[in-house]
């Protein structure tokens, strides 16, 4: 199967979420954009302001929309830039009371309770660099390290003015980016991560707004991603594990395709992500699961790539 149509495939199975209730209030007023800054540049500093940040709280959204279907998933967390470790607890609209609980590390992402066949007691490991979308949308977040990464490939940015987030000005920026710009550019595995991106996407411009505080940290990064939704899902994970994307009865990286109660059916499918950071600087513990808890049992997920 094409690659870029995998992606899709695997978004339009996906049950994703909402981008409501930002704390970036949209007060959008006249501001001239600062005397001789150079909008792109600012952006693409994005990554290494949250690097010096070294930690926050973490607040994602993501929802998905074809034809008439809109479907929505929240997420929370924490992350800490330094060591490249986050945990998020994903929400998901199917009625389950339990979260999926997400640890993101260097080339890994661990899941739990992620339903599939995976034990209620055991995590599994997914490798980011075999998912179509590099993991940027198809596990129902996209982790704040990976967005801001993302951010090193914007071209064609302008300065939209000024706002506030949690009380504190901050300055609005749009634009698109480009993923293989960006893979070109990016740290660390980040790097892989973003070249997939690249080979899977349909399009190497994602439009995207961003709410940088004084410190150039940013406090909101949304991005629109636009897919065909043709074929089936796709992912891939450790030790005969899958990750890929998710039908209406589970999570992303649960498995199912088009028709197996997953929203679209082919059509295109435009996927908005957005991640909200504050409580910058706060201790925070993120640990990987020990390795007797990972699950290694095969999950079988349609369009899974060897």
């Amino acid at each position: 199967m094409d690659r870029r149509k995998a992606a899709g495939a695997g978004l339009a199975a996906l049950v994703l979420t909402a981008v409501g209730g930002t704390a970036c209030t949209r007060r959008t007023v006249a501001v001239e954009e600062p005397p001789g800054s150079d909008p792109a540049a600012v952006v693409r500093r994005a990554a290494q302001a949250l690097v010096r940040a070294g930690t926050s709280d973490v607040r994602t959204g993501m929802e998905l929309v074809s034809g008439g279907t809109r479907l929505t998933v929240r997420g929370v967390g924490v992350f800490d830039y330094g060591r490249r470790l986050g945990r998020l607890e994903v929400s998901l609209p199917d009625g389950r009371q339990r979260p999926v609980t997400q640890v993101i590390a260097p080339g890994s992402l661990y899941m739990k309770h992620r339903g599939a066949g995976v034990p209620a007691d055991k995590w599994v490991e997914v490798d980011p660099r075999r998912l179509a979308d590099g993991n940027l949308v198809a596990n129902g977040a996209t982790d704040p390290l990976t967005a801001a990464e993302l951010l090193r490939g914007a071209t064609a940015v302008r300065y939209a003015g000024a706002g506030a987030a949690e009380g504190e000005p901050v300055r609005r920026y749009t634009g698109t980016t480009d993923v293989a710009a960006a893979a070109r550019s990016a740290t660390g595995r980040t790097r892989e991560q973003l070249a997939a991106a690249a080979r899977g996407f349909p399009s190497d411009a994602v439009p995207f707004e961003v709410w940088l505080d004084a410190a150039g940290r940013p406090r909101l990064l949304r991005y629109t991603f636009a897919f065909s939704g043709a074929g089936g899902a796709d992912g891939g994970a450790r030790g005969g594990s899958a990750g890929g994307a998710g039908g209406a009865g589970g999570a992303g990286a649960v498995g199912g395709a088009p028709g197996e109660g997953g929203a679209g059916g082919g059509g295109p499918v435009e996927v908005v992500s957005t991640t909200e950071l504050h409580g910058f600087g706060r201790r925070v513990a993120v640990r990987l699961p020990p390795p007797g808890d990972v699950y290694t049992g095969a999950i079988a997920v349609p369009g899974q790539r060897p």
